[in-house]
């Protein structure tokens, strides 16, 4: 009984995908899922400056992203409950993969992070704290110089 009630459900299935695939709501489908991807700040509640930028579809799978990373590459031993991720409501996040943000100047193009440390400027290539200047990731000194050049 329970074989015959999956070839059934297996058929429905099939039938199923194959209207959706005749009238093109995979297509619509697919474009949500991409509109749907948000940009997450997350970080130790203790250590807010401290953090990582992940790109997921919701809070919940962001902090399970961010946790596990977490422990990993960096080593912390917090628990699930003392991380909070927050959402980054202007990032763009359309050109970056779901999971977290290794490319840390994507991440500060993205908007996910406000600033970046310890990443070479686009401009005089020393190793600073980037921030991000008409699309570019940039130190302050070259800032100052680009808006001196503009006045």
């Amino acid at each position: 009984m329970t074989e015959e009630k999956t070839k059934e459900e297996f058929n429905i299935t099939k039938r199923g995908k194959q209207c959706l695939k005749d009238f093109g709501f995979k297509d619509i489908a697919s474009k949500e899922r991409r509109i749907k991807l948000k940009g997450y700040y997350f970080s130790d509640c203790e250590d807010n400056d401290t953090g990582i930028g992940i790109v997921a579809h919701s809070v919940r799978e962001a902090k399970k992203i961010g946790w596990q990373y977490w422990g990993i590459a960096y080593g912390h031993d917090s628990e699930y409950i003392e991380l909070v991720c927050h959402l980054v409501k202007d990032a763009n996040v359309d050109k970056l993969s779901i999971g977290v943000i290794e490319n840390f100047k994507d991440g500060l193009k993205a908007g996910v992070f406000g600033y970046v440390e310890g990443e070479r400027c686009e401009i005089c290539n020393d190793e600073d704290t980037l921030y991000l200047f008409d699309g570019k990731c940039i130190c302050l000194d070259c800032q100052d110089k680009l808006e001196c050049e503009a006045e």
